[in-house]
């Protein structure tokens, strides 16, 4: 799992999520989800604690399939609608583990 860009339309402001997993069958998922930026932090929480989520809690679903990873024509069409790109959702990734680190160091 990981972050990504806010998008760029003013009236779907957001954040993309890409979201991989299982269900509870076994099966994997992946999704692409606009999230409500203030319901970010619960999200992450629950992600941090293996806690069973319902994406729609947090936003719309996009874009969403069974598999290890969406076919390329769904990454291509999320990355030019919102401009989402790999280097810049690693990049997101490790800054929020390292605010999360400073969080809990600051607040223990």
């Amino acid at each position: 799992m990981g972050l990504s860009e806010q998008t760029q339309d003013p009236e779907e402001f957001g954040i993309v999520q890409y979201v991989g997993g299982t269900q509870e069958d076994g099966q994997a998922f992946w999704a692409y989800i606009l999230m409500k930026p203030e319901r970010y932090e619960e999200y992450y929480s629950q992600v941090m604690t293996g806690e069973k989520l319902d994406l729609t809690d947090y936003g719309d679903i996009l874009q969403q399939g069974f598999g290890a990873q969406p076919p390329a024509e769904i990454q291509q069409q999320i990355t030019e609608k919102y401009g989402m790109s790999k280097e810049v959702e690693a990049q997101l990734t490790a800054l929020g583990n390292e605010a999360i680190v400073l969080y809990n160091e600051d607040n223990n």
